[in-house]
């Protein structure tokens, strides 16, 4: 059978529906939470005779309006006895109408949504969206360019002040590269795992001799190893 109130349950309610159950020896009540007044309740009998209390969302009934539940909370539990769900839309998603980049400085187009960028140099850009409605956002986003690492071929380490030490320049765009330099023996006797100390032509703390060294660079992010030698002078 079916019962429906249009307030909150009551513990005389409860009493009421638990002595019910009682003296009918045909089931037990299951379920009987306690309700808001804004909302509709069905009390029901199962095949196995046991009561079970549904609720349902209801809106605020108005002055001579008939009580009902929402079309939109009808469908839901349609949907909730059926077992399925159904996808919505997420809320408050706009269209974008228009996005620009400022500067322009080496985008073939300031307003796609994916422009390819040709740089020579390091470069932060601003990005403005605007909505359907009027609405804008902005956020930057900055280009790390990558040069091609020079290396110098000799250095002097004799503490003059000039060239004391292997500069190698754009080497500090690979943070994650490795340095190995060997002797003519094949010997390493400079490694390093980025390049914020430049070698200054030493091997464990004794300055080596003059000579050609011959050193491999590995600038990582997808750049290819790199291989050549370098002469100590004094």
């Amino acid at each position: 059978m079916g019962v429906r109130a249009s307030r909150a349950l009551d513990d005389a309610l409860h009493r009421r529906l638990l002595a019910r159950s009682a003296r009918s020896g045909r089931g037990r009540v299951r379920e009987l939470p306690r309700v808001p007044a804004a909302r509709a309740v069905a009390l029901d009998r199962g095949a196995g005779g046991d009561l079970a209390l549904r609720v349902v969302a209801r809106r605020q009934r108005r002055d001579g309006e008939e009580d009902r539940v929402p079309r939109r909370d009808a469908r839901a539990l349609r949907r909730a006895r059926r077992g399925g769900q159904r996808a919505r839309r997420a809320r408050g998603v706009r269209r974008v109408r228009r996005m620009a980049r400022t500067p322009a400085t080496g985008l073939d187009n300031s307003r796609a949504a994916t422009p390819k960028v040709s740089l020579s140099n390091d470069l932060t850009y601003q990005l403005t969206v605007t909505s359907g409605d009027g609405c804008e956002a902005t956020d930057k986003v900055s280009v790390k360019v990558l040069k091609q690492v020079k290396v110098p071929n000799a250095f002097s380490p004799n503490n003059d002040g000039i060239n004391d030490k292997w500069e190698i320049q754009y080497l500090d765009s690979y943070p994650g590269c490795t340095i190995d330099v060997f002797n003519r023996y094949g010997q390493t006797v400079f490694n390093s795992v980025g390049y914020e100390r430049p070698w200054d032509g030493t091997f464990k703390g004794t300055p080596l001799p003059v000579g050609t060294y011959y050193w491999v660079i590995h600038p990582k992010n997808g750049r290819e190893p790199i291989t050549g030698s370098v002469t100590i002078i004094r």
